[in-house]
């Protein structure tokens, strides 16, 4: 027999949400950090989405804090990321790879941003960290960029630039939390999204009986 008419238009109502959730995920374009995104690539955060991401919110909880976030270049002639920065808030932006071999630096605020263009990062897997002023990567050989010479973006140039990232250092207690945006073109998520299970009719049906 038939559903009935009520039973129709709820099975209608439930394959909607299904189709409604499946086109949330596929449009999804902001990473928010969930908890404390971690300073190293075996650490760090890994975003989890399809399509596009254009911007991944968090925030610094201390001086010494060091966020990271894992994220695929799809589009390295036309990728860029840029953290925001303002006087009360002055964040840096560093890339590196998987194995955690520095890429760039951009430690210079410039028209409000601290931005790394087109040109730096090649297609594939990269970690961006942000960080305050004070904080600066270790490799077993040192520090792995010069500290405060303000002429980013830059290459690292420390005598631990050939190293791949240790630890950090630097930093101190300092109160309050800081908010940033990183803002992205040219990429997107680090995997994909793991979609919704879904009903089969037999089990709608079974569900709206």
């Amino acid at each position: 027999m038939s559903p009935t008419f009520p039973t129709r238009h709820l099975l209608r109502a439930a394959a909607i949400g299904l189709a409604l959730a499946a086109a949330s995920i596929a449009t999804a374009q902001t990473w928010s950090e969930a908890g404390d995104a971690g300073e190293t690539p075996a650490t760090a955060q890994v975003t989890s989405g399809s399509g596009p991401l254009t911007q991944i919110n968090g925030s610094l909880q201390s001086d010494p804090d060091v966020d990271m976030f894992c994220v695929d270049v799809t589009n390295p002639a036309a990728f860029s990321a840029s953290v925001q920065c303002v006087m009360a808030a002055d964040p840096s932006i560093w890339i590196f790879t998987p194995s955690g071999a520095g890429i760039v630096l951009n430690d210079v605020c410039m028209f409000s941003g601290k931005t790394v263009p087109a040109g730096w990062v090649g297609a594939g897997t990269c970690y961006i960290a942000v960080t305050q002023l004070s904080r600066q990567p270790q490799s077993t050989g040192g520090a792995m960029w010069l500290s405060q010479l303000f002429t980013g973006p830059r290459a690292p140039d420390g005598p631990g630039a050939a190293g791949n990232l240790w630890y950090w250092a630097g930093g101190g207690p300092l109160p309050g939390v800081t908010p940033y945006t990183i803002n992205l073109t040219g990429a997107t998520f680090c995997q994909a999204a793991v979609p919704a299970e879904a009903h089969d009719w037999g089990t709608l049906k079974a569900t709206y009986r």
